[in-house]
């Protein structure tokens, strides 16, 4: 499926569809979804964190569910994360997770480590 057909989900914002450009311990390059070439390019910032009980292959669109947002402060000033977790028609997982405050304190550990961090080979 092209890039270009990707449309933003169901019923956003409660339920959209997130194009995976970071694995799950996958080393720490960014790629982004350029829908003019239709490929992916090593670019720019993340903008969705998607919790997932597996790592999910670079390209894959993935229906998500927003549970909240982690605000990070980098070079440009505040940037906004979303962190979501995948659909209940993907796996009932996550379907006591409805905002942050649900997940494991390590889990929200890591991804703010990870924000933290994962630009820190482009300096």
């Amino acid at each position: 499926m092209s890039f270009k057909n990707v449309k933003a989900g169901i019923n956003p914002p409660d339920d959209f569809n997130s194009i995976i450009e970071i694995p799950a311990n996958a080393k720490p390059i960014k790629y982004e979804v350029n829908k003019e070439y239709d490929a992916l390019l090593v670019d720019r910032f993340l903008n969705v964190f998607v919790i997932a009980p597996h790592a999910v292959a670079v390209g894959s669109v993935i229906r998500s569910r927003p549970v909240g947002v982690m605000y990070m402060e980098d070079e440009a000033g505040i940037d906004a994360k979303i962190i979501a977790v995948p659909h209940s028609k993907l796996t009932p997982l996550y379907n006591n997770v409805k905002d942050m405050s649900d997940l494991p304190q390590l889990q929200l550990d890591q991804m703010k480590h990870f924000f933290e961090h994962y630009k820190d080979l482009e300096k």
